[in-house]
């Protein structure tokens, strides 16, 4: 039979066995921890520190390509107004992430309205005469001015421009945010841009988007039913990603994506380049 001291021994041997059990188990659990932590910082993209400087466009991903491997754990940053190159790395992902389904309608009771608003002022301050664009498929690309957003579609209509001229107009209508985002225009950009319009005077005031917002859809669940479904209207303009307005030659037909690629955008523009009438 064990003595008493012996029985003291065994106790205090087995309370110091039990506390180094868990001593251990409290460091290993904080280092899973800080793993952890460390793996989310890595998640987590690097603010731009002055968002007002034009992005770097040599960090550009091809076009409908990510660069990155994580690029489905930042899905969340992609409309951000700090993280710039989130989308500029993974285009793919964040087209496809905010993509929408569109909508195709006809412009029946006044296709020339877009000719006939007179003139728009551009980006750098001149006025263009809105006619010229009568007889051509327009491609109108209204853009929200966020980080990496922006550069890469603006980037992207000047690249379709050279794919399809003499046959198509690409322009740009930028939203501005309020975050001080800007396009950096091509020295030799053949693409329009437009004056920067706030969200709030695009969507209500603007003569093109009234215009294109009214036209009535006829296929494509872009749209909204009021009613018995006998009434059929687009569904608000979205400010929060980007918005594609294609118009055929003569005005009568409209087509609107949301968010699209470029492999998506080439194929819709060259269907309608197929069908213009040059004798209009």
């Amino acid at each position: 039979m064990p003595t008493r001291p012996l029985l003291l021994f065994q106790r205090r041997f087995f309370l110091l066995l039990h506390a180094l059990v868990v001593f251990f188990l409290i460091i290993s659990q904080m280092c899973n921890a800080t793993e952890e932590e460390e793996k989310q910082k890595k998640r987590i993209p690097t603010p731009v520190k002055d968002v007002k400087r034009p992005v770097d466009t040599s960090r550009l991903a091809p076009f409908d390509k990510d660069i990155r491997e994580d690029c489905q754990s930042l899905l969340e940053y992609c409309q951000s107004d700090v993280f710039a190159h989130v989308y500029l790395q993974c285009p793919a992902s964040c087209s496809k992430f905010l993509e929408e389904e569109g909508m195709v309608g006809t412009a029946h009771e006044n296709p020339e309205a877009l000719y006939d608003v007179g003139t728009l002022r551009t980006y750098r301050g001149n006025r263009i005469e809105t006619d010229r664009f009568e007889g051509y498929v327009l491609v109108l690309a209204v853009i929200p001015l966020l980080p990496g957003m922006a550069v890469y579609y603006y980037e992207m209509m000047e690249h379709l421009h050279s794919v399809f001229t003499p046959h198509v107009e690409f322009v740009v209508m930028p939203m501005d945010h309020g975050h001080g985002i800007h396009i950096q225009l091509q020295e030799k950009g053949k693409v329009v841009v437009l004056e920067e319009e706030s969200v709030v005077t695009a969507v209500e005031k603007h003569p093109w988007i009234q215009h294109l917002t009214s036209v009535k859809p006829r296929k494509g669940l872009g749209t909204t039913e009021f009613g018995n479904g006998d009434i059929i209207l687009q569904r608000p303009l979205a400010t929060d990603r980007v918005t594609i307005y294609i118009v055929s030659a003569d005005g009568y037909f409209v087509e609107r994506l949301v968010s699209p690629s470029l492999d998506l955008l080439q194929k819709k523009v060259r269907l309608y380049t197929k069908t213009i009438d040059y004798e209009l």
